[in-house]
C-alpha cells in the first residue's frame, strides 16, 4: 500500500534541491566537502525518483476501495493506460535528468582518483529502483 499519495501531499510543489542540503556540505567527519555535494546529488535524484514513480505505482496497486467488478471497467482500463503512459513519461523525464550523472557519480573519482565506494553503491541502488 503506498503510504503517501497524491492526496496527502502535493508531489507538484519543487523537491529537494542540492542548494537545500548546501548547509550539510561543510559539516562531516566522513566526506569531504566535495564528497558530499556529490552525495547530494544521489539523494536528490532519488528523492525525484520516488516522485516519478508514484503514478507508476497508484496503477500497479490500485485503490483497494475500488470493487473488483469496477476495476475491469472499460473506463478503468483506458484510466489505467493513461497513467501508464503518464508513468513512462514521468520515469524517461527522471532518466533524461539523473541517469548519466548517476552513471557518472559511481563510475569516476574525482581527481583522477577511483570512484568512492559510497557513490557508487548509492548510485547503483538509484538505478536498481528505476
Amino acid at each position: 500500500m503506498i503510504q503517501i499519495g497524491p492526496e496527502k501531499f502535493d508531489f507538484d510543489q519543487s523537491g529537494l534541491a542540492e542548494e537545500d542540503l548546501a548547509e550539510e556540505c561543510s559539516r562531516s567527519d566522513v566526506y569531504d566537502s566535495a564528497s558530499k555535494k556529490s552525495l547530494s546529488k544521489i539523494i536528490v535524484a532519488q528523492c525525484e525518483l520516488a516522485v516519478a514513480m508514484m503514478p507508476m505505482m497508484i496503477t500497479a496497486y490500485c485503490d483497494e476501495t475500488i470493487s473488483p467488478m469496477d476495476r475491469s471497467s472499460i473506463s478503468m482500463l483506458i484510466h489505467s493506460m493513461t497513467a501508464t503512459e503518464k508513468a513512462s513519461t514521468e520515469l524517461s523525464v527522471w532518466s533524461r535528468r539523473f541517469r548519466s550523472a548517476l552513471v557518472r557519480l559511481a563510475d569516476e573519482g574525482q581527481d583522477g582518483h577511483d570512484a568512492n565506494p559510497s557513490f557508487t553503491l548509492f548510485a547503483h541502488l538509484t538505478m536498481i529502483h528505476y
